[in-house]
């Protein structure tokens, strides 16, 4: 789209999305890169208009990438919390040490500090769908991380990067709390997720809201486990999914 536009210069700050141009919009990103400064997006994306904008360019907002953590867990049991936070991607020269491709595919170099000194580093073996969800990772961060990059702020050489609700300086990604304390002082968060998870209601045994609660990425790891403990009747299978021996 952005071929199709023109970038914005200024005098955006009273225009809709609509009178600014969908197109004009991905030219302007595609011309300027990711800015935070307050002044410029006000002028060039219009005010109150900044979280649609993040939205329709595809930023990684707050939470949008937790969904991508869950299905590396899901695929690879043995992947902790504690593996995925602030998981370095490139070193001090800008070369990869935590994601790495070679003749035998891909795999992900992290570290697990509960095992250990000598035992921390842990490497996953990536299958074709993994690697194709990392790759999709480093493709919706890339704005981001070129930003923080030209700032020589460290943070770009984290994998998990966000930019918050829409334009704020990038940061490590967090993990959501989806628990019942939050959304008692925050509806408008559970409203969302429900709206999102109500075609999968039918599949649950239990309310929604319940099954909300309940989910982080240590509980999908157990649920991968019982899995395959229910598939193969060994602890000592369900242990080497997990990545316990």
């Amino acid at each position: 789209m952005a071929k199709m536009g023109r970038p914005i210069v200024r005098g955006g700050s009273l225009k809709s999305i609509e009178q600014l141009g969908i197109e004009n919009i991905c030219a302007t990103f595609e011309a300027d890169g990711f800015r935070a400064e307050r002044n410029y997006l006000n002028s060039h994306f219009g005010n109150g208009n900044l979280v649609r904008v993040s939205g329709l360019l595809g930023l990684p907002t707050a939470d949008k990438l937790y969904p991508y953590q869950c299905l590396l867990v899901t695929e690879h049991p043995e992947i902790t919390h504690g593996f995925l936070d602030k998981l370095i991607l490139l070193d001090d020269n800008g070369d990869s040490i935590g994601y790495i491709k070679d003749d035998s595919g891909a795999k992900l170099i992290g570290f697990k500090d509960r095992r250990g000194k000598e035992l921390s580093e842990q490497v996953i073996q990536l299958t074709a769908q993994s690697q194709q969800w990392i790759e999709e990772i480093l493709e919706i961060t890339e704005p981001l991380r070129e930003s923080l990059r030209l700032a020589g702020n460290p943070v770009y050489k984290e994998l998990f990067i966000t930019c918050g609700y829409g334009f704020s300086t990038p940061s490590s990604v967090t993990q959501p709390a989806w628990n019942r304390s939050k959304f008692n002082s925050m509806p408008k968060s559970l409203e969302v997720l429900v709206n999102q998870f109500a075609p999968y209601q039918h599949m649950l045994q239990c309310d929604l809201r319940q099954f909300l609660e309940r989910v982080t990425l240590t509980s999908i790891r157990s649920s991968c486990g019982v899995m395959v403990y229910l598939r193969t009747k060994s602890v000592t299978e369900m242990a080497k999914a997990l990545g316990m021996v």
